[in-house]
């Protein structure tokens, strides 16, 4: 938890929804608009879905990677052999 210039910062890496309803109950309690609250809460999705695509791109290159050093292999022996 960290504290400066009247902002309060608190996470955590596991358990995103307790977190997050954790926050929107603390947030409400202390008379945050329900639409802020919730607009907010949402955030964390976009967030987690832009993530999961970053994922799957660095996969996607991995697996090109590793296509393009087989192949050169590949070639490299047929030229060898030849």
């Amino acid at each position: 938890m960290a504290h400066k210039d009247g902002a309060i910062l608190f996470h955590r890496n596991t358990g995103k929804d307790r977190t997050g309803v954790a926050a929107v109950l603390l947030r409400s309690a202390l008379g945050v608009d329900r639409d802020t609250v919730m607009k907010d809460f949402d955030l964390t999705n976009d967030f987690d879905c832009a993530l999961n695509m970053i994922i799957e791109l660095i996969e996607a290159i991995i697996v090109i990677n590793r296509f393009a050093m087989l192949s050169c292999l590949f070639v490299k022996n047929k030229i060898k052999d030849y």
